[in-house]
C-alpha cells in the first residue's frame, strides 16, 4: 500500500521533528500507525548514547539534534506498555515524567521513565531502583505514593500517584502575581506586637506567599520530612520544585532520588562528593562532608523553602553554583524583614534557626520545626528565640565578610596609632597622627558606602571595582603622611591583592594588582615632594622596581587560581 508507505515516512518525519501535533493527526487518520510507531520508539528506547549521538538525520532512529534518546522528546500519544502516555510533565537528572493511564485499572498515574543510553546507566538504574524502595516503604498523606516499579523492554518506570496541582515553585512562580494589591490581615495581629512599624511598609509583592500559608504549607512538609526521617530517610534535595501540589493545596514531597536510606548501599555518596541543589543545600552538604550529613540537613533544606517562599528569593543564590556553594559554606543570610519588613520577627527567627550553620543550633527535628510553626499560627511564643549579641555580631560578619574584615583592620591600625602617639613618642607629631586619623575615618565611610552599594544588584560590579581602587588609594594616603620610611607597611599591598581574590573574580584581581602598582608608584612621588625622601634612602633604587614586580607577580598567580576555580565552576554548571 503506497498510501502506507508515504503515511509511514511522514511518521518518521515527524518523530525526528519532535512534531507531536502532526503525530497525533496521521495516528487520527491511520490506526494501523500505532503498532509501527512503537515498534521505532520501542527500538530507540535500545540504542546506547554514542548509536543516538552519531546517527544522521537521515536515520529514522534519530530524533533530535542533540543526539540524546528518544525520551528526551516527547512520547505522548504512544503506549508503554501497561500505559498511555498522555503528556510529559516533568523531567529530572536521570529521566522524564508523564501523566499518563494504566489502561487496565483505568488510573491516571505519574509515569517516570529513567533516560536510556546514559553514560554510567548502570549506577543509575542501581539508583533509580533505590529511589524506588525508599518511596515503595513510605505510606504518609503528605508523600506522593509509589504504586509500581519495573520495566517495558529494557526501559525502567516508577508509577506513581498523580498530583495534579503542579509543584510548588510553579504555583509561586505563576500564581502569585494575581494577589498583588491583596493584604493579609491574618498576620496583622502578629505583627502589632512583633513589629509594628511594618504595618504601613507592608509590601504586595507577587513573588512573595502570605505568611500564614507558607507556614501552614510548611507544617505540613515537615510533618512528612519527620515521617521520613523516622523511617531512616535523609531526603537531601528538599526544594520547592520537588513539594507537589495537590488540588487543594496540600503539599507533598517527591523525588527521592537523592535521597539517603540507611541500610541502602546504593543510596550512599563518597566522601568528597557534593550531592543535592546549591542553592538549598545544608553547609556540611556544600562541603562534601557525607559523614556530617544528618536530619537537620533536611532542616536547613526546609529553611531555605520558608525564606524564599517569605521573601520571593533563595537565601543563598547568585550568578553561579560556585559562589552559592561558598555562600551557603560561609555567609549568613540578609534576615527576611531586611527584604520584606513586614514579617513578623517570630517567623523570622524560626527561619534564622533553620539556617544556622551548625547543625547543632538548628532544630532538632523536622517536628520541632512543625510544633513551632503551629506555635506561630496559633500567635503563641515560639521556641525561636533572638539571637545573642555575640551571635548577631557573628552573623553580620558572615553576611558582609568584606566590611568586617575592613572594619577590624581599621580599628586594630587605629588603636595601634593611637597607642603610639599617646606611649610610643609619636606625641611630637600631632598633625600626623590626626591626617592618619582622619584618613582611616574616610576609608571606613567609603567601605560602607561600597558594602551598601553591593547589595544593589545593578551596582555591584561597579561598586567592587570603586572599592578596589579606593582601598589602594587610601592606602597609599596613609603611608605618606609619615616622613619615616614605611618599610615592613608596604605588605598592605600584597594583602590587598589576595585579599581580592576573595571575590572570584579574575578582572577584578587584575584591575586591584594594577591600583597597588600605581599607589606605590604614587607613593614614591608623594613621599619625594611632601619630605624629600624616598622610600628609603639607603636602598638601591632597584628594590622599588623588584617591589613592583613582586606585586605584579603575586597578582598573578592570584587571578590564575581564580581562574582555575572559575573554571570548575563552569565544569559544574555544565554537568547540573
Amino acid at each position: 500500500d503506497s498510501n502506507l508507505v508515504d503515511a509511514l515516512d511522514q511518521m518518521v518525519d515527524a518523530l525526528q521533528a519532535e512534531d507531536a501535533q502532526a503525530r497525533t493527526v496521521l495516528l487520527t487518520a491511520r490506526p494501523e500507525l500505532a503498532e509501527y510507531t512503537e515498534c521505532l520508539i520501542r527500538l530507540d528506547a535500545l540504542l546506547p548514547a554514542s548509536a543516538v549521538a552519531g546517527a544522521s538525520h537521515s536515520d529514522p532512529l534519530h530524533v533530535g539534534p542533540t543526539g540524546s534518546s528518544r525520551d528526551d522528546g516527547d512520547r505522548a500519544g504512544t503506549r508503554f506498555g501497561r500505559y498511555e502516555l498522555l503528556e510529559r510533565i516533568g523531567h529530572g537528572a536521570m529521566g522524564v515524567v508523564y501523566l499518563a493511564r494504566q489502561t487496565d485499572l483505568d488510573r491516571t498515574v505519574a509515569l517516570k521513565l529513567i533516560t536510556p543510553g546514559r553514560v554510567g546507566a548502570e549506577a543509575d538504574v542501581e539508583r533509580f531502583y533505590s529511589e524506588a524502595r525508599a518511596a515503595a516503604r513510605l505510606r504518609h498523606p503528605g508523600i506522593v505514593g509509589v504504586l509500581e516499579v519495573g520495566d517495558v523492554d529494557g526501559q525502567h518506570f516508577i508509577a506513581m500517584d498523580y498530583v495534579s496541582g503542579g509543584n510548588l515553585s510553579e504555583f509561586v512562580r505563576n500564581e502569585t502575581p494575581g494577589s498583588e494589591g491583596k493584604s493579609s490581615h491574618a498576620d496583622d495581629s502578629v505583627l502589632l506586637l512583633t513589629s509594628p512599624t511594618g504595618l504601613w511598609r507592608k509590601s504586595s509583592s507577587g513573588t512573595t506567599v502570605e505568611p500564614d500559608t507558607a507556614a501552614g504549607w510548611l507544617v505540613d512538609i515537615s510533618r512528612a520530612v519527620d515521617y521520613l526521617h523516622n523511617h531512616d530517610v535523609i531526603h537531601r534535595d528538599l526544594k520547592l520544585g520537588n513539594i507537589l501540589l495537590d488540588e487543594d493545596q496540600r503539599p507533598l514531597v517527591t523525588d527521592f532520588g537523592l535521597a539517603l536510606v540507611y541500610g541502602d548501599e546504593a543510596t550512599k555518596t563518597r566522601a568528597g562528593a557534593i550531592v543535592g541543589t546549591p542553592a538549598y543545600m545544608a553547609p556540611e552538604q556544600a562541603t562534601g562532608d557525607v559523614e556530617a550529613i544528618s536530619p537537620r540537613s533536611d532542616i536547613f533544606s526546609l529553611g531555605v523553602m520558608l525564606y524564599e517562599l517569605l521573601t520571593g528569593r533563595p537565601p543563598f543564590l547568585v550568578d553561579n553554583p560556585l559562589d552559592t556553594l561558598v555562600r551557603v559554606i560561609e555567609a549568613d543570610p540578609e534576615p527576611p524583614t531586611a527584604i520584606q519588613p513586614w514579617l513578623s520577627h517570630e517567623l523570622e527567627h524560626i527561619c534564622l534557626k533553620c539556617l544556622e550553620k551548625d547543625p547543632g543550633n538548628r532544630y532538632s527535628s523536622a517536628r520541632e520545626l512543625a510544633d513551632d510553626l503551629e506555635r506561630y499560627l496559633r500567635r503563641e511564643n515560639v521556641q525561636a528565640r533572638p539571637a545573642g549579641v555575640v551571635h548577631r555580631v557573628r552573623r553580620w560578619g558572615r553576611r558582609q565578610p568584606v566590611l568586617m574584615a575592613h572594619t577590624v583592620a581599621l580599628g586594630l591600625v587605629a588603636l595601634i596609632n593611637q597607642l603610639g602617639f599617646l606611649f610610643g613618642g609619636d606625641a611630637e607629631h600631632p598633625e600626623v597622627h590626626q591626617r592618619v586619623m582622619a584618613v582611616l575615618a574616610v576609608w571606613l565611610v567609603v567601605s560602607m558606602a561600597c558594602q551598601g552599594l553591593m547589595k544593589r544588584l545593578r551596582w555591584q560590579a561597579v561598586s567592587r571595582f570603586f572599592w578596589c581602587a579606593a582601598d589602594a588609594a587610601l592606602l597609599t594616603c596613609v603611608l605618606a603622611q609619615s616622613s619615616a620610611p614605611p618599610g615592613p607597611l608596604l605588605v598592605g599591598y600584597a594583602l590587598l591583592i589576595a585579599a581580592s581574590g576573595l571575590f572570584f573574580r579574575v578582572r577584578l584581581v587584575w584591575f586591584m594588582t594594577l591600583s597597588c602598582v600605581l599607589g606605590y608608584a604614587a607613593l614614591l612621588g608623594v613621599r619625594r615632594r611632601l619630605h624629600a625622601v624616598g622610600v628609603d634612602e639607603d636602598l638601591p633604587w632597584q628594590y622599588p622596581v623588584l617591589f613592583a614586580v613582586v606585586l605584579a607577580v603575586l597578582g598573578m598567580v592570584i587571578a590564575y587560581q581564580v581562574f582555575r576555580v572559575r573554571v570548575l565552576s563552569r565544569y559544574y554548571r555544565r554537568g547540573e
